[in-house]
């Protein structure tokens, strides 16, 4: 292979960091489409009788702290089936890596690597010990995105069989 021109890098640049932000964007409406789910059924966990209030309880919660009342819930209400209560704290546990995640590269500086096809993303300040580097095909991002969907359509079945 020759080498790249600088114009081919910086077209290639160009066009990862479209792919990139298309696919981080595509996590951030997965990521707002969970948290709204998580938060209705929290709002519905006692069959809707007090709305108003677990309403403006879970309005301003952020999905820490969903995914934390959601595990009590779940912990209580699916005490005397296992297998039920176990389905629960696995896609629970799956949610908290997702969430993880998403901290991540909400937070994170993006680069890109056009002649390595990567994208990497950097945590904490550069004068920082805990600086840290991850590096991202397009290939892992599609699969977080479709990790981050995979969740939200299993919470939406777990609720929607056991839920009610």
């Amino acid at each position: 292979m020759s080498a790249w021109t600088g114009i081919e890098i910086r077209e290639e640049r160009d066009k990862l960091e479209r792919e990139v932000a298309a696919l981080l964007g595509f996590m951030l409406f997965e990521y707002a489409r969970l948290d709204m789910a998580l938060g209705m059924a929290l709002t519905w966990a006692d069959g809707g009788r007090d709305l108003e209030s677990r309403s403006e309880q879970f309005a301003g919660a952020n999905l820490y702290s969903k995914l934390a009342a959601f595990d009590k819930a779940a912990q209580a209400k699916f005490e005397r089936n296992p297998q039920t209560k176990e389905a629960f704290l696995v896609l629970i546990d799956d949610a908290h890596r997702a969430r993880e995640f998403r901290n991540i590269l909400v937070h994170g500086r993006w680069g890109f690597e056009a002649t390595e096809q990567t994208a990497v993303c950097v945590t904490a300040l550069p004068t920082s010990v805990g600086q840290r580097e991850i590096r991202y095909t397009i290939s892992d991002l599609e699969g977080m995105l479709e990790s981050v969907r995979s969740i939200r359509q299993r919470l939406h079945k777990l609720v929607a069989d056991k839920w009610p």
